[in-house]
């Protein structure tokens, strides 16, 4: 009889380690599946941006009016070498010609840069890019505003 009333405590002792360790591996469990859920969600929005093919991004960028030649060399050449990126597939970069259609032309607008990346991924890994970032920074000193941006997916 006494082995029995010295193993009771013993059974309840670890009843309660187990449903303490349940408790626990549950709430672990809760945290995977929501962190499950959001990769499966962010999967599907890289999945479903796929789809629609390739992204053109468009830069439109006003230069300040005193720059003189040599500056507006550099400030051309530093966007060129954006297509260093790996992920840039392809870049343009030209300055606005007038050709005497001041109704309808963007003539607020100097430069306009046009990237080709794989998907919007790949426009997220440029926009995070170092080299990028210090373009930014190097450049923008020739700016008179903010660049404008259009995005837009054509199918390839």
């Amino acid at each position: 009889m006494m082995q029995k009333i010295f193993y009771f405590p013993l059974i309840i002792v670890l009843l309660f380690s187990c449903t303490e360790k349940t408790a626990i591996l549950e709430k672990e469990l809760a945290n995977v599946k929501e962190d499950l859920e959001k990769v499966n969600s962010e999967l599907k929005t890289l999945s479903e941006n796929d789809s629609k093919g390739k992204l053109v991004h468009q830069v439109y960028f006003s230069l300040k009016a005193d720059l003189n030649q040599t500056d507006k060399e550099i400030f051309m050449s530093g966007l060129e070498k954006l297509g260093n990126i790996e992920v840039v597939q392809q870049i343009i970069v030209e300055a606005r010609d007038n050709i005497g259609d001041e109704v309808r032309a963007l003539t607020q607008f100097d430069v306009l840069m046009q990237l080709k990346f794989e998907n919007q991924a790949a426009l997220e890994v440029y926009a995070k890019d170092d080299f990028h970032q210090d373009t930014k920074k190097e450049i923008g000193r020739f700016l008179a505003k903010p660049p404008m941006t259009f995005d837009y997916f054509i199918g390839e």
